[in-house]
């Protein structure tokens, strides 16, 4: 099966909440200030959840 951008759901909830606490931490490793510990929040990443507009790698699967 090979990777394929998707629309994410609910259920991959976990895996994007991840995903924005690396992006987070390494930003703020490279002196970045865009994103802290405030933004983005549950409820923004929910509310795109919720939206439709936020999309993933999924690979055999599984969210990358």
């Amino acid at each position: 099966m090979p990777m394929e951008i998707v629309r994410l759901i609910k259920k991959d909830w976990k895996k994007l909440n991840e995903l924005y606490r690396t992006v987070s931490s390494d930003l703020k490793k490279d002196g970045v200030c865009q994103w802290d510990w405030f933004y983005p929040n549950r409820f923004v990443i929910g509310g795109d959840v919720k939206r439709g507009t936020v999309y993933g790698i999924r690979d055999s699967g599984l969210i990358i």
